[in-house]
């Protein structure tokens, strides 16, 4: 693929008025999506999502959380992963990879600003981007997959969650920190643009309205909550694809 190739993707989801905003120490403490990892909706999204990427990668596998905040995932990764995950976080924030490691034992975590990730090529099994795309330009998005395929192992795989346009809610266009939404035909381009092999493209949505209640029923019936999934209309769209093996 030539440097003008990489130019082509685009996304109409952009919102008028919206700038990346990085978090200030000040705004974080006592706020509720991260004082706890063992609160309700925090645990059961990180749970969730350990549950779509176990569909996917080994045990023991070396993943990349970018994007992390006070590492969550990891934390959860931990607790439930037997064997776990080899998961490096990587976040902006001092303050809250400080938080990551006063709560996580030997963590790796590094400092950067995306879209630069400072690994060698072929460093890692699979690359996770969780609601972190949308509070970027979407120009830089781009480059943050690239350079995620260009860290990726071959086989290696790349995890996205982001909100999703064309749904039933404008929760997501109401939130001040995100620049862009998107729809799930351009993140399928965005892939394929950034070099994944198109046949590994798997695209599909999550948060419809009674999502809390079907959790409750699943962890009552089942004695473990779980979510449920369609092909569009969630709030929020999951797309995982492979890198080429040769």
């Amino acid at each position: 693929m030539d440097k003008n190739e990489k130019t082509r993707w685009e996304t109409r989801g952009i919102i008028k008025g919206r700038v990346p905003m990085a978090y200030t120490e000040q705004e974080i403490p006592g706020k509720i999506l991260y004082s706890d990892a063992e609160s309700e909706n925090v645990s059961r999204k990180s749970c969730d999502m350990l549950s779509w990427i176990n569909q996917s990668m080994s045990p023991g596998k070396k993943l990349l959380d970018i994007g992390s905040g006070p590492g969550h995932l990891e934390y959860w990764n931990m607790k439930i992963n037997k064997p776990p995950f080899d998961i490096t976080i990587y976040d902006q924030s001092s303050y809250f990879l400080n938080i990551a490691q006063e709560k996580i034992p030997n963590l790796k975590a590094v400092k950067a600003d995306l879209p630069h990730l400072p690994f060698p090529d072929n460093q890692f099994d699979g690359v996770i981007c969780i609601d972190i795309l949308e509070h970027i330009y979407p120009e830089t998005a781009l480059q943050t997959v690239y350079e995620s395929f260009r860290i990726l192992k071959p086989g290696g795989w790349i995890f996205i969650s982001i909100p999703n346009r064309h749904t039933w809610t404008r929760v997501y266009f109401n939130v001040i920190r995100h620049v862009w939404l998107a729809s799930r035909k351009e993140i399928r381009a965005l892939l394929e643009t950034a070099g994944f092999d198109e046949k590994t493209i798997h695209i599909k949505t999550r948060g419809f309205p009674g999502a809390n209640t079907y959790h409750e029923l699943t962890r009552k019936v089942a004695g473990k909550a779980s979510d449920f999934y369609l092909p569009c209309g969630g709030s929020v769209i999951l797309a995982n694809a492979q890198k080429p093996t040769n």
